[in-house]
């Protein structure tokens, strides 16, 4: 059994700005040579867990960007944290992830406070899928140890079986029963099939460059999931020159719209 996310996200703050831990092989990609390290996911949950330890109590998670630059590799790592504006209502922090002397991964963290608005809506419909514990949807992680940390119930678009690549539906959430937050849908932001794998329709190695993460919801709403899966929304849009992109949307079982994502990663094969 694989352990719950917070039992891998070990960082400890050591002095203000400066946070340590390990990479958990729990949620490593399970490759080797140019690709091998951990799961972005899992580097985005640990920059995320580090910016958000140094903001303002009553300032959330609004938005989330990172730039992978090198793999995270298996040991030791520290993350160091810098505000680049801090205000009552809303700050911007930057998180550098560092191994050895290399800056190996960077993200800036928006945080805000939130406020009663008159003009609340919700766009978007909430997609019609069956519930998460449906015996009519397929489950299928990768063979990876990541994917052993992760579950996903396909609603359609499973990957490998002749489904178009433009739109994917699935339920997803941590094999470990994990209370979804920010860092969470961090980490399910970067878990699911690259739509390259669609077009091939095998498996083409796959590296994430860059990820944004916006969060909708207000902490209430989040923490209102529980260990609940979330439903997973994924568009392809383009594969071209060697790199791809997607966007997704993340839904919680009750409608709200927790949050999105989109990325560009590079593909070889």
């Amino acid at each position: 059994m694989t352990p719950p996310l917070g039992a891998t996200l070990t960082l400890a703050r050591e002095a203000p700005g400066l946070w340590r831990g390990e990479a958990d092989p729990a949620y490593s990609n399970g490759m080797t040579g140019a690709f091998v390290g951990q799961f972005g996911g899992w580097t985005a949950a640990a920059l995320l867990k580090a910016a958000l330890g140094e903001a303002a109590e009553g300032q959330h998670a609004r938005s989330f960007t990172a730039h992978f630059f090198t793999p995270v590799r298996p040991g030791a790592l520290s993350v160091a944290v810098r505000a680049l504006r801090r205000g009552k209502s809303v700050s911007f922090w930057q998180a550098d992830l560092v191994q050895g002397e290399d800056v190996r991964a960077q993200a800036v963290v928006t945080v805000g406070a939130g406020r009663e608005d008159a003009h609340a809506y919700q766009f978007p419909p909430h997609p019609d899928a069956p519930p998460a514990d449906a015996e009519s949807l397929q489950a299928f992680s990768p063979p990876t140890p990541f994917g052993r940390s992760l579950e996903a119930r396909w609603v359609s678009g499973a990957p490998f079986t002749g489904a178009s690549g433009g739109r994917s539906l699935f339920w997803s959430r941590t094999a470990a029963p994990t209370r979804v937050d920010a860092m969470t849908l961090a980490l399910l932001a970067d878990f699911m099939p690259p739509r390259v794998f669609y077009v091939a329709n095998a498996f083409v190695p796959s590296s994430t460059l860059s990820m944004n993460v916006y969060f909708h919801a207000d902490p209430a709403e989040i923490a209102a999931v529980g260990e609940r899966h979330v439903l997973v929304d994924v568009q392809g849009r383009r594969i071209g020159g060697g790199y791809w992109d997607h966007t997704a949307a993340f839904w919680g079982p009750d409608g709200a719209l927790l949050s999105t994502t989109e990325q560009l990663a590079l593909h070889r094969g």
